[in-house]
């Protein structure tokens, strides 16, 4: 019998040397600006030197509220982006195929940077948590466009695949949660009103923050 862990492997356009991948794994080392720094280059690369097929960076916040603590990674600025592409390049120039998972910590977010929390609805997930502001329709519809432009920019620095992070209690998953329909019932209504385009647009994307993925693909398409 084969080892097929280290054959290659196809998902849609992108080739992995094997499938061994490395999964993402928060570190709470990035500053308190999101920045990554030299452990995250020596962290990654030496993952990539190592022989990895694919190496998911950990989670990464698309606005500073969605981050789980003071020290996760973000990606709603260019300048983010910009220290995050020598991490992408160095890891590739290793034969590794680089993604990255995009987060939004919703009412889980423990960031002490920022006083006001979001979720969809004013329910802490626990006792050790705090109480967030129950979203807006234009707050869903701003955290869609977060995960847009997030995405967008991952792909401009060479991300070869995107991960959307909808598990583990944080803003996505917590949106498929029973007791947390309130804003569900308001997004259905936002559907049937009747809207200009960039409002349909946005419409659209607020059911991406439900599903997960249509608002991010509407920037970077399916092959990614």
């Amino acid at each position: 019998m084969s080892l097929r862990l280290l054959e290659p492997f196809t998902i849609k356009n992108m080739t992995l040397r094997n499938r061994i991948v490395m999964p993402p794994m928060c570190m709470y080392t990035a500053d308190g600006a999101g920045m990554p720094n030299a452990f995250h280059l020596a962290h990654y690369v030496s993952r990539a030197v190592g022989g990895v097929g694919l190496i998911i960076l950990e989670a990464t916040a698309v606005q500073p509220r969605g981050r789980i603590s003071d020290h996760c990674l973000g990606l709603w600025n260019d300048a983010q982006a910009e220290a995050l592409a020598p991490i992408v390049r160095a890891c590739q120039e290793q034969g590794a195929k680089v993604a990255i998972q995009l987060n939004h910590a919703g009412r889980k977010c423990q960031a002490q940077a920022e006083p006001l929390i979001h979720g969809p609805s004013a329910l802490a997930f626990s006792d050790e948590y705090r109480t967030p502001r129950e979203m807006t329709e234009q707050d869903m519809l701003e955290t869609v466009l977060a995960f847009r432009a997030a995405a967008e920019r991952a792909a401009r620095i060479g991300f070869d695949a995107i991960e959307i992070h909808a598990a583990h209690g944080y803003l996505l998953s917590s949106f498929l949660s029973p007791p947390d329909q309130p804003p569900h019932r308001r997004l259905r209504r936002l559907y049937r009103k009747p809207l200009p385009p960039a409002g349909r647009r946005a419409a659209r994307g607020a059911r991406g923050l439900a599903g997960g993925q249509a608002g991010p693909r509407a920037r970077v398409g399916r092959g990614l």
